[in-house]
């Protein structure tokens, strides 16, 4: 669209736009990741001088966790365990994590759905070993549509059976930590907002 200018701030902070094609300009933005909403104010100038302002607040959903990769425990000689138990608190982290994982994925890569394991559990609420492997199958998702790892075989989980132990849940949280590691430094060196001119649409 010759003769239009767009001019715009990120979180009060200047964008630099380019004219890509048609009616889509672009800017590359500097997204503080504490953040988990973003201000977008964009103002596009026709040749007559003629201002139309659009705000737009950007934002991923989601929580992130510091994973917990240092789980211990062992058995005693009399078949007792001892060390570290997962409890809900521990499943609300690892089933956020993915959650939080599959939304900077889709900022990057083609969209995709992983198992939607509702809300946060309460300490007196139980979980149960359909939810765990629905857990596990959410990191091959996750993996398999964006950094192509295979994070070693996951144990299947049933009902009045064996529960994760500590070096499942060290092989889970390390795999989750990776993902993170590799997708964010992706998202920072990829971000880009991209305005639509008189469509209103965004991407980021």
């Amino acid at each position: 669209m010759a003769g239009i200018e767009v001019s715009g701030t990120l979180d009060s902070k200047e964008l630099s736009f380019s004219h890509i094609v048609g009616d889509t300009y672009q800017a590359k933005a500097s997204i503080d990741d504490t953040k988990k909403e973003h201000l977008a104010v964009l103002t596009a100038t026709d040749e007559a001088g003629n201002t139309v302002t659009q705000s737009m607040v950007i934002a991923i959903s989601g929580s992130w966790s510091q994973p917990k990769t240092d789980w211990y425990g062992y058995t005693d000689s009399e078949g007792i365990y001892h060390g570290d138990r997962f409890n809900t608190e521990d499943f609300n982290r690892i089933k956020n994590n993915l959650k939080y994982l599959r939304e900077v994925a889709i900022c990057q890569y083609p969209t995709f759905d992983i198992n939607d394991l509702g809300e946060d559990r309460e300490k007196h609420q139980f979980f149960y070993a359909d939810e765990i492997n629905r857990l596990e199958e959410n990191i091959d998702i996750i993996a398999k549509k964006t950094v192509g790892f295979y994070y070693g075989e996951p144990t299947i989980y049933y009902d009045n059976g064996k529960i994760f132990d500590y070096n499942e849940l060290n092989r889970i949280e390390s795999a989750i930590l990776d993902m993170y590691d590799q997708l964010v430094n992706q998202y920072r060196g990829r971000r880009m907002l991209t305005f639509c001119l008189g469509a209103g649409t965004e991407a980021f």
